[in-house]
């Protein structure tokens, strides 16, 4: 490098010097040379500073520019040659204009060398240090086993389960690629590594992440997706108190309640309408969500966190019927009984609006049980006449909650008791005061008639009018089967009886749009009505409505449906007249036991 010095140049324009390089020069023997020329120390120790005219002065020059940075590797090489060439004494410099024979794909890597003093004093000449990490904000308690991190560009929370994502963070969050240990097990005979080996040994080194302290921040996509659309699935329609929307209870630290919710979205989001297990994300947050709530339940604070453990019992629910219609429903009716009580009994819980909803979701659980069980109901008749008091207060119907509006779920809930009964002549009265007040229910406008001009609105209203006749004609169905008490009508009579509000009722099933969520909700007019039909063309209906609805949300109890009203089809195409569907669900019971029950809504 040609270095020249002119009469122009100042003292700011000088390049800077290296002081250590310049102190190791000065303190060289007079054989050892520099890089630009050789000064004898006993030269400059013999003269002073009025002999510079006889001796001209010679500096040491240095490139103003420090050396290119180079990102440093991770397998440590032999740096013996390079270190003698600048600080040992008399030896010879390499050769640099004949590069070392090295393969073309391969990286030179020189051994990091343990004199700390040679470090020291060739800072500018060694390579540059690796760049720091990229900034990141560390949270308190970051380094918590119990914090959950997330990884960033991997995909959305929302698509994600909680085993994929720590199964990506493990793989992120190895210590292979910095550790003393990694480092040695990378060093070899060799000191190069080619291409591919360092691509891979260094690729998870660059994959940026963030760290989330808790379970709920880390699925906040996907609880949002919840809020949004899933909580509407088990209701007609979405209002402003939706019984299962829990984000407020969610922020609130409840796990029990946060798996619960994780393990129906993961169902939702995961599940295939090819597969009829469950998905394995569900079933793992279901377990932690079942053994959380038990532990709560049975905990010393329950009074106090009744209402919230009954948001889970609620969500549990809904979970369970995903999975199976059968199943333990009487204990679980019973759980929520004694939580409400817990709480404080019918005057705390009615001051709550959304305990209120909560209480009427229950309500119409234990008739759907009761009724297919022929058992009494769980919850006392004052239950319901308190929420009773409320609906038409507050911003949400009984319709908007299952489908079948107050003027119907009343008399269902009377028959639901009185199947569970021994006959008797007051029992009697009772079944013919109800029978005539359903015969007698007409919706209003018979779904005519519409305050909007929209098109959407108008066939919507004409929706919820076959929705409610659909319910009506199954209870008229519902009580010809269960209630044969004294009647003056033939047994023929009543069968051709039952098989013609069968047809009425599956017409209305059929008018309701396939489309509209509406139709989902009459499940239970379709198991009663189906289970009565000898029409080809009525069965196909059924059998279309159950997997249709089945594949669009993997509600176990649709197939179930369609299965019990095949094995009643089959006996009744066998010669078997007289064979019901109650037959059939008690057999099914007695497989099981006593213990659980059905429930087809």
């Amino acid at each position: 490098m040609q270095l020249t010095w002119h009469s122009n140049h100042s003292t700011a324009d000088k390049p800077p010097k290296v002081q250590a390089a310049l102190s190791q020069a000065r303190r060289g023997s007079a054989a050892s040379s520099s890089v630009e020329g050789d000064v004898p120390h006993s030269t400059q120790s013999a003269h002073g500073e009025g002999s510079a005219s006889a001796h001209p002065r010679q500096y040491l020059f240095v490139a103003g520019r420090p050396a290119k940075r180079r990102k440093r590797q991770h397998v440590l090489g032999s740096t013996t040659a390079r270190n003698a060439s600048f600080v040992s004494k008399g030896t010879p410099h390499l050769d640099e204009s004949k590069p070392s024979q090295v393969p073309a794909d391969t990286y030179p890597v020189p051994l990091v060398s343990t004199n700390f003093g040679v470090v020291q004093t060739q800072v500018e000449l060694c390579p540059a240090q690796l760049p720091p990490p990229p900034d990141a904000t560390w949270l308190h308690g970051q380094l918590d086993p119990d914090m959950i991190t997330e990884v960033e560009a991997v995909g959305t929370p929302d698509s994600e389960s909680l085993e994929q994502c720590l199964q990506i963070q493990h793989s992120q969050d190895s210590p292979a690629a910095w550790s003393p240990t990694s480092s040695e097990s990378l060093n070899g005979s060799s000191s190069y590594l080619t291409e591919s080996e360092y691509t891979s040994q260094t690729s998870l080194s660059y994959i940026p992440q963030f760290c989330f302290p808790t379970l709920h921040d880390k699925f906040s996509g996907l609880l949002d997706m919840y809020d949004q659309e899933f909580c509407n699935y088990p209701i007609t329609s979405d209002f402003s108190i939706n019984p299962y929307r829990y984000r407020p209870e969610t922020t609130k630290g409840s796990q029990h309640l946060l798996h619960a919710i994780m393990a129906i979205s993961c169902h939702f989001r995961l599940r295939s309408p090819s597969q009829a297990s469950p998905p394995v994300e569900t079933l793992s947050h279901k377990g932690a969500a079942m053994v959380l709530y038990q532990g709560a339940f049975a905990g010393a604070g329950i009074y106090n966190n009744a209402l919230s453990l009954l948001d889970t019992a609620l969500a549990l629910w809904q979970l369970e019927a995903t999975i199976s219609s059968l199943n333990i429903w009487r204990s679980h009716l019973t759980d929520a009984y004694h939580l409400l009580e817990l709480y404080g009994g019918v005057k705390k819980w009615s001051t709550s609006r959304k305990a209120n909803v909560q209480v009427s979701m229950i309500l119409w659980w234990d008739a759907m049980v009761s009724l297919l069980a022929r058992t009494e109901c769980v919850l006392p008749y004052a239950y319901l006449e308190t929420v009773l008091k409320t609906e038409g207060r507050q911003p949400w119907t009984f319709y908007q909650l299952n489908g079948c509006p107050r003027q119907l779920f009343v008399p269902m809930t009377q028959l639901a008791n009185l199947s569970g009964r021994k006959w008797s002549k007051t029992a009697s009265v009772l079944v013919k005061e109800i029978e005539q007040s359903i015969t007698n229910y007409i919706y209003p406008g018979r779904g005519l008639e519409c305050d909007s001009d929209d098109e959407e609105a108008m066939h919507t209203e004409r929706d919820r009018y076959h929705c409610c006749e659909g319910f009506r004609y199954a209870l008229l169905i519902y009580i010809l089967r269960i209630f044969p008490w004294p009647r003056t009508d033939s047994p023929a009579q009543v069968g051709a009886r039952i098989s013609f509000l069968s047809r009425v009722c599956l017409d209305h099933v059929a008018a309701c749009r396939p489309t509209s969520f509406i139709q989902k909700q009459l499940l239970f007019a379709v198991f009663i009505a189906g289970s009565e039909t000898h029409n080809t063309a009525h069965r196909a209906l059924v059998e279309d409505y159950c997997r249709r609805w089945y594949e669009k949300f993997g509600y176990q109890m649709y197939m179930t449906v369609l299965d019990v009203m095949g094995a009643v089809w089959a006996k009744r195409d066998a010669g078997e007249q007289d064979f019901w569907w109650g037959e059939e669900l008690d057999a099914r019971r007695a497989k099981e036991g006593d213990f659980v029950q059905f429930c087809f809504g």
